[in-house]
């Protein structure tokens, strides 16, 4: 199997599941509400940050 089918792999598990974490966005993210998304705690990024960051840099890479 080369990289870019590998890295699709590893991506689609993080999303949805079976990942070497043991979690996975979709499980993490299916009871968390807008205004928990957008709430700002101390200096850390809010979970909306985060995941637009993440979005962002999956964006960037799917051309690759």
């Amino acid at each position: 199997m080369t990289i870019a089918p590998q890295i699709s792999k590893h991506l689609h598990n993080v999303y949805f599941g079976n990942n070497w974490t043991g979690t996975y966005y979709s499980e993490a993210l299916k009871d968390v509400t807008w205004d928990e998304s957008i709430t700002k705690i101390s200096d850390f990024n809010t979970i909306l940050k985060l995941v637009f960051h993440t979005q962002y840099f999956i964006k960037a890479i799917k051309p690759v």
